[in-house]
């Protein structure tokens, strides 16, 4: 087993009050009243949704690999998901989408062996975001892919001068990323543009976006 335990802390302060233990990765139901977040043990992976103030746990679905950056769509209706495990013995990683109501599954795109990728965000309800490169030791290109539910092929948008940790939508074609480095600064791009703008400098490691709810 492996994970750590899930905390709920108020920001004004206060007591915090654990959710769930052994947890791999979680993310808020857009309308906040759920959790979902991936447990990897011996005998299976499951991907599990919690009342957001903590309660029963609801398994969604059980697999086989492991499971990892799990990522609720816009209207609440499915999580993405990296799932890592071996065919043959060749270590693989697939981008899977789960329906949260029947728990069915859909493998989205297995990544090619060796490459590197970051964390998937939804665009819309309908299609993911992800940065990739098809090298593992860094020097191929790391592109910007859009891939719709449904689609088999990804369409490249932009490309990145590294391998950012973490992207978020800052608004309707607009994205937010950080670049990978000595020094990690935060940048603005359109999502179908070529040009981005910085909107940190300087010497310190900036990482890791996220934005408030407003």
């Amino acid at each position: 087993d492996d994970g750590t335990d899930l905390f709920r802390v108020p920001l004004v302060g206060g007591e915090s009050r654990r959710l769930a233990r052994d947890v791999i990765s979680a993310d808020w139901s857009p309308d906040g009243k759920r959790v979902v977040f991936a447990r990897n043990e011996r005998d299976a992976s499951r991907l599990i949704v919690i009342p957001s103030d903590g309660g029963t746990e609801q398994v969604i679905v059980k697999r086989e690999g492991r499971l990892n950056d799990v990522a609720w769509s816009p209207d609440g209706t499915r999580v993405s998901m990296y799932e890592a495990g071996r065919v043959n013995t060749i270590a693989t990683t697939v981008l899977v989408a789960v329906e949260i109501a029947s728990g069915a599954t859909r493998d989205l795109f297995r990544m090619p062996a060796s490459s590197r990728f970051s964390t998937a965000i939804w665009d819309g309800n309908d299609a993911v975001l992800y940065a990739f490169s098809s090298s593992q030791a860094g020097g191929g290109q790391v592109l910007l892919q859009r891939l719709t539910i449904g689609s088999t092929t990804p369409q490249a948008l932009f490309s990145f001068s590294s391998l950012p940790v973490r992207m978020g939508l800052a608004g309707p074609g607009s994205l937010v990323f950080d670049t990978v480095g000595n020094r990690q600064n935060l940048f603005e791009v359109a999502a179908n543009g070529t040009i981005g703008r910085a909107l940190t400098g300087g010497p310190t490691t900036d990482r890791q976006p996220a934005f408030s709810p407003d």
